[in-house]
């Protein structure tokens, strides 16, 4: 296989094998591509889609998001790990209002100057909103490529990372030809005559059902006619009335527990802007589906006839690994206060560093530490210390090192308006809070204590 032919066989394999039903690939505006990319960066698709669907929901435009309050987005994204992410597209958005009219801009140099978006970022929004010819390298594109090129070296070196650019916008510029232009367009028709058979058969099964509803409906409106035979004539008609009425109604939900969904226009699906954007997307799924990080399969890839790792039976050796380094681990305590309600104070974190603005236990070094800060508190005279009860203790792991946590649990007995002076603090029942909750506290709030592993 000669480098020319590996977009078309790209293209040629999407069409058989790619995701085209994903919630963000449909209308897809500059907004909602952005808040996909954002949530799909370390985050498996399958575990991304929630989170997407109930972010828009709640967030459908560029201007709600920027209009809400940064806890209310916090809380949005609680679960999805990695914060900083939610923040940045909070900023991004507040930006995007006072600088840009409301809108993202719509040239990858002025969108990368917004938080938390890169050069990839950047050019996946724009081609895939705007069908623009721009070449991406997330983590599944820099994969194929190390693997198809044979590419030595960890991509998060400067020369490895501008080899693979250079080799995406190789190909990429190749998605301008007509072979590629061809395929995207058969592509794009076929999609268009599956929505609308998929319409008209809806449709169709929406007409029989009710049709069938009405049958009934004036059967059954006869046979009540027969049996009231001296009633008044207008009666008589308005009953019948509404015995169709109500048929045509049953019908309609036969209709609808068949499949047949009236008015709709048909199931969405992915209709590419360009060949680029339809070529990102299947190198993106390739490397996904096929090329994955382990146990690749190699006989179905498109590009087996010209992977030079494949040819060479190093594909496990490509991409280089990053060399490693000891991860270090950090200690801490967290406590579990409960006062005689039966509730856990929490406190917010400060904006920055881990868990930033999240809320989560108190947390101290040791249990001298642990005296001092419920003095300090209020929760506790000095001569009422017992010593707490450590109920449980497991590991954390962030992308860069591992947290030991030790559960401490002590109960208190304080009024809430000492506590809750100064810092940020709750008495929580398992209500809502105004923000996120990290996630080593959340494992703690829906497990048994004793239960933590």
């Amino acid at each position: 296989m000669e480098t020319d032919s590996i977009v078309p066989a790209v293209l040629e394999w999407f069409i058989e094998h790619g995701r085209s039903e994903l919630p963000w690939q449909f209308e897809q505006t500059r907004y909602r591509v952005w808040i996909s990319e954002i949530m799909l960066q370390q985050t498996q698709v399958n575990i991304v889609i929630p989170y997407y669907e109930r972010f828009m929901a709640r967030f459908p435009t560029l201007r709600t998001l920027a209009e809400a309050s940064e806890d209310e987005v916090l809380a949005h994204w609680s679960g999805l790990g990695y914060y900083a992410r939610a923040r940045n597209l909070h900023r991004a958005a507040k930006i995007a209002v006072a600088e840009h009219g409301g809108e993202l801009p719509g040239d990858p140099a002025t969108l990368e100057t917004l938080p938390g978006i890169g050069r990839s970022t950047a050019a996946a929004i724009l081609a895939f909103a705007d069908g623009q010819p721009h070449a991406i390298l997330d983590g599944n594109v820099k994969r194929v490529l190390a693997r198809a090129f044979a590419v030595d070296g960890w991509p998060g070196k400067t020369a490895v990372l501008d080899e693979l650019w250079a080799l995406s916008e190789m190909l990429t510029a190749a998605t301008a030809s007509t072979t590629a232009t061809r395929i995207r367009d058969a592509f794009v028709a076929d999609v268009e005559c599956r929505v609308e058979c998929h319409a008209e058969r809806d449709a169709e099964r929406a007409a029989e059902g009710a049709a069938e509803g009405a049958a009934e409906g004036a059967a059954e409106g006869a046979a009540e006619g027969d049996a009231e035979g001296d009633a008044e004539g207008d009666a008589e008609s308005l009953a019948r009335a509404r015995l169709v009425n109500g048929a045509e109604q049953r019908g309609l939900a036969r209709s609808k527990a068949a499949g047949g969904r009236f008015v709709e226009t048909g199931r969405p699906r992915f209709h590419p802007k360009s060949a680029t954007a339809m070529f990102n997307q299947a190198m993106m799924d390739l490397g996904s589906a096929v090329c994955t990080r382990s146990s690749p399969h190699c006989g179905i890839c498109p590009l087996s006839d010209f992977c030079k790792a494949r040819a060479m039976n190093t594909v496990a050796d490509y991409p280089g690994k990053k060399p490693k380094k000891a991860v270090p681990v950090r200690e801490t305590r967290m406590l579990l206060l409960e006062n005689e309600a039966g509730e856990w104070l929490l406190e917010r974190r400060p904006p920055s560093g881990v868990w930033g603005g999240l809320w989560s236990f108190p947390e101290v070094k040791d249990e001298t530490g642990m005296a001092a800060w419920l003095c300090a508190a209020g929760l506790l005279r000095r001569d009422e210390y017992a010593p707490p009860d450590s109920c449980a203790r497991f590991r954390h792991t962030f992308s860069h090192f591992h947290l030991d946590i030790e559960v401490w649990r002590l109960p208190v007995r304080i009024s809430d308006s000492a506590v809750l002076e100064s810092v940020p603090r709750v008495w929580y029942n398992g209500g809502t809070l105004p923000g996120g909750i990290a996630a080593a506290v959340q494992k703690i709030l829906d497990t048994r204590p004793e239960q933590i592993q």
